[in-house]
């Protein structure tokens, strides 16, 4: 063998490396861009998948609270009714030992005074 063909056959080899590695980048290239696509794709279903996830948790958050919500409300509502009926049995009760007279019995009191003054005109109109 002699010198000539020995750097022949290097080069020769030499380039088949860098078509070796040539080919290598580009199959690289070529599978990053499809694994690319595929992390693309895949990040994309995860993104639905959570954003269901994340409404039906919400979902379920709003109905608790609202439950929540309509129990307070009530029970407060109960409350302040049983405090307006105490506040309200006081107050006649004050008004009682004072023997101030309340609303109904004004009303009373005016349903009578009314039906006087009709009972006087009627005799008023009979003396005339």
């Amino acid at each position: 063998m002699n010198v000539s063909n020995t750097i022949d056959t290097a080069n020769v080899r030499i380039r088949e490396l860098w078509m070796a590695g040539l080919g290598a980048v580009s199959q690289i290239q070529d599978q990053s861009e499809s694994t690319f696509n595929s992390l693309i794709q895949d990040g994309k279903k995860l993104q639905k998948k959570t954003a269901n996830k994340i409404e039906k948790q919400t979902d379920s958050v709003r109905k608790d609270v609202g439950n929540r919500y309509d129990t307070i409300k009530s029970s407060v509502s109960k409350r302040i009714d049983s405090l307006g009926n105490v506040f309200e049995n006081r107050v006649a009760s004050v008004l009682a030992r004072f023997d101030i007279p309340t609303a109904v019995d004004v009303k009373q009191l005016t349903l009578r005074v009314e039906a006087l003054n009709k009972q006087v005109k009627a005799i008023k109109a009979r003396k005339s």
